[in-house]
């Protein structure tokens, strides 16, 4: 699907972390590779910024370049399930989720949203600080 349909696929993605990045962080990059054509309201949000690497850099390139750049890298989660990107931000003071990870916080995030909705109150389910390693 996703060879066939690589920007729905995207967009799906971009939705998914949307609906719940918020309740981890204050702030989440998604960076791609490529450039997207046009303006899409899929790509906007007041939590989320989606960057595309310019055609001479890899996404990866720009993710290592903000890690960096950075004032603070520790205030940085890098979400990747390639093990060298993870070695080399880790290395630069980020921190490092699998993708596979991050999804499924996501998805706790989103059902507990769900449950705030529907009850009016706060969930007994995770916390912000459930979704950040202890050490910091």
């Amino acid at each position: 699907l996703i060879a066939v349909d690589k920007p729905g696929a995207r967009h799906r993605l971009i939705r998914q972390i949307d609906a719940a990045s918020h309740q981890m962080a204050t702030r989440t990059t998604i960076v791609f590779d490529g450039q997207e054509s046009g303006n899409d309201a899929a790509l906007t949000s007041r939590y989320l910024d989606v960057v595309f690497s310019p055609r001479n850099l890899s996404a990866d390139t720009v993710i290592e370049r903000m890690v960096y750049n950075a004032k603070d890298p520790l205030e940085i989660m890098v979400v990747t399930s390639d093990m060298a990107e993870r070695t080399t931000v880790s290395s630069a003071g980020a921190l490092t989720m699998s993708c596979r990870e991050f999804l499924t916080r996501c998805d706790s995030a989103s059902k507990a949203s769900s449950r705030l909705n529907q009850k009016g109150k706060p969930p007994n389910g995770p916390r912000l600080g459930d979704f950040f390693p202890d050490a910091l």
